[in-house]
């Protein structure tokens, strides 16, 4: 899996627990937020990387979908 777009960023420093929170989501997607950066979405089919928003998920670490 390729790092998020925004450590090719100029001027990114890697901080130590700049993630906050990931998830699995659906069949082919995993949510990443990053603290100072955003949530991101990576698509496992297409292995691409995209920006979601500004706002980070509203939990911390990992999060597990059980279906009812």
């Amino acid at each position: 899996m390729p790092p998020p777009p925004y450590v090719h960023a100029a001027g990114y420093e890697n901080a130590v627990g700049d993630t906050c929170a990931y998830a699995a989501v659906g069949g082919s997607r995993i949510l990443l937020s990053s603290r100072r950066h955003g949530t991101y979405s990576f698509d496992t089919a297409r292995a691409t990387w995209s920006k979601d928003g500004d706002w980070t998920l509203p939990f911390s670490d990992r999060a597990e979908f059980i279906p009812d």
